[in-house]
């Protein structure tokens, strides 16, 4: 009996992975998004280059490192790594991202740099390598997407963004992307020296339109306090961030009714 029940997980495991082979695998990089904010910056949990690239930390060099659990599954941990920095009014990033096990492996490198011009804008553009990798098959799919994003002021103490990510080279290819396309449009304002709030609505084609609150408070000696909620479906996210000299460690979790805690942890150097 403990035999089968060894047995069957592994066979389910595998059916899953056939059909992901023989089908479009839309569904593949979902765990990425997942850890996805508005302000993250480079705190290490969810790579700068993969986020809007009109976003990019302005620092003259940081490097960061991430781990996390999408939805408490093992099998679907991922681990990251990122490398940037900042001249004059140019900001530039690079990162990896790789999910999966042995049987299942997802990676996406990344790159994307900004330009700003004082008073007007800071414009971006991102390009990232997905790679879907099957045990005992042959590479499964691999593509090219592009991004562009623009942060413009509003008001004095606050500023509007406009990104769109997962565009491929060519329209056929947009119908089997491993990826999603995203449209977000954000708003965000600071409320004093310590306080930062930012609304957005997000669209991918074919889903319903989403909408996210993000709330981040700067606190004493560097420490920094994350709240967020974005729906379809509802996720709650809590995040803190504790300054160690020149290091910082960011620790989030994700709250789903339906699929429970998602966890991940990153570290960075500024």
């Amino acid at each position: 009996m403990g035999r089968w029940k060894k047995t069957i997980p592994h066979s389910a495991g595998f059916t899953l992975v056939l059909c992901l082979w023989l089908t479009p695998l839309s569904g593949a990089f979902e765990g990425a998004g997942l850890f996805r904010t508005v302000g993250g910056g480079a705190e290490g949990i969810f790579p700068p280059a993969m986020n809007n690239p009109a976003r990019l930390p302005d620092r003259p060099l940081w490097l960061a490192l991430g781990w996390g659990q999408p939805l408490g599954l093992p099998w679907a941990s991922y681990g990251s790594a990122s490398l940037g920095g900042a001249i004059h009014d140019w900001r530039g990033a690079a990162g990896v991202w790789s999910s999966g096990d042995e049987i299942y492996r997802e990676v996406s490198l990344s790159a994307a740099f900004a330009r700003h011009i004082p008073g007007l804008f800071t414009a971006g553009f991102s390009l990232a390598y997905n790679q879907v990798s099957i045990q005992d098959f042959p590479p499964a799919q691999s593509e090219l997407l592009i991004g562009l994003g623009i942060v413009a002021p509003f008001t004095s103490s606050s500023e509007f963004s406009l990104w769109y990510a997962g565009q491929t080279l060519t329209d056929e290819q947009a119908y089997q992307s491993l990826g999603r396309q995203l449209y977000q449009l954000a708003v965000s304002s600071r409320a004093g020296e310590a306080a930062r709030w930012t609304l957005a609505l997000e669209k991918t084609p074919g889903y319903d339109l989403r909408q996210l609150a993000e709330f981040n408070l700067l606190a004493r000696q560097g420490a920094a306090l994350q709240l967020g909620y974005r729906t379809s479906p509802g996720t709650t996210y809590v995040g803190v961030q504790l300054p160690l000299r020149r290091l910082s460690v960011s620790l989030r979790v994700n709250i789903q009714p339906l699929f429970g805690l998602s966890t991940a942890i990153g570290i960075s150097y500024k």
